[in-house]
């Protein structure tokens, strides 16, 4: 029941606003492949895609991707235009490619492949310059122009400045070139600059640290688990066959240095480059001792095992 107070009339109901007309934006759905000029596909290449006039001259309107570990990128880029033009880099090398497109469509797929060209010849001033904007980056200045040169990409690179803040005491002091493209920070950790259709920084933490973190973790959890199977498939990377009996007694033994074996953690501890090992240590209950993990041909593995 209503009641209506000093005989007013009730209020016409409100109408809520029509939608608004939905609007068709042309947009290009951009994707292709970058490659070397040898023609493999480059992971983790910086691309940038821009709409462009019937001349392929570019506009302000671009978007920007990344490469997956095949080389391929997809990005949307919304407005008018009748070209698209895709500009790639990575590693010192640079690469552009176009493609006519009518803008006509609300979403238009587009396919651009594009192969960069060799890297101009490394010489000593470009070496040291890339090695100094690694050590930047440590020193906690980072470029983005860096992720450039790393082969596995920006996580890489993330895990291995932790790394090398442990490894240097938390600071680069000093750069010195050891011979041809070897360099040394802080008189010690050794930095490749090498070249082959790309440039590219190596260096055991480079190219394994992020390898080591994660098979710390995968390790600690089969142990945490009590997962032989597990354990036996994170030990056997290479194929190596490790029984599962043999991961159920390492398990075993971890139980019984260790109380609570969920409670371990581990810790990068440093680098020994003669050997080809990385150190690191395991904490857990007051309990602490080292653990020495291999690399080489991009394997990770525990020494002694």
């Amino acid at each position: 029941m209503v009641l209506f107070s000093h005989g007013c009339a009730a209020p016409p109901a409100s109408t809520p606003p029509p939608p608004p007309p939905k609007r068709d934006v042309p947009s290009a759905h951009v994707s292709g492949r970058v490659t070397s000029a040898s023609g493999f596909g480059i992971a983790h290449a910086d691309v940038l895609v821009r709409l462009a006039d019937a001349a392929c001259r570019p506009t302000e309107t671009f978007v920007g991707a990344v490469t997956d570990d095949n080389g391929e990128y997809l990005a949307v880029v919304e407005g008018a235009g009748e070209c698209v033009v895709v500009e790639a880099k990575s590693g010192g090398a640079a690469g552009t490619a176009t493609q006519m497109w009518g803008g006509l469509q609300p979403a238009e797929k587009v396919r651009v492949d594009v192969r960069l060209a060799r890297a101009p010849a490394l010489t000593d001033v470009e070496a040291e310059r890339l090695v100094r904007l690694l050590a930047d980056a440590i020193n906690g200045e980072p470029s983005e122009e860096l992720n450039r040169y790393i082969l596995h990409g920006p996580e890489a690179l993330r895990v291995a400045l932790g790394q090398y803040r442990t490894l240097l005491g938390g600071r680069v002091t000093s750069v010195r070139r050891v011979a041809g493209f070897r360099y040394a920070l802080n008189g010690t950790s050794h930095v490749d600059v090498h070249q082959e259709d790309l440039i590219r920084l190596h260096s055991p933490l480079l190219d394994y640290g992020f390898r080591a973190e994660r098979f710390m973790s995968l390790y600690l959890r089969a142990i945490a688990t009590g997962d032989a199977e597990m354990l036996a498939r994170v030990l056997n990377p290479d194929d190596v066959d490790l029984p599962v009996p043999r991961a159920r007694e390492i398990i075993e033994d971890y139980r019984r240095r260790y109380r609570d074996v969920a409670a371990i953690r581990a810790e990068f501890a440093g680098v020994d480059e003669q050997r080809n090992v990385l150190l690191w240590r395991l904490r857990g209950d007051g309990v602490t001792e080292p653990i020495e993990l291999r690399f080489g041909d991009g394997l990770i593995g525990v020494r002694g095992l």
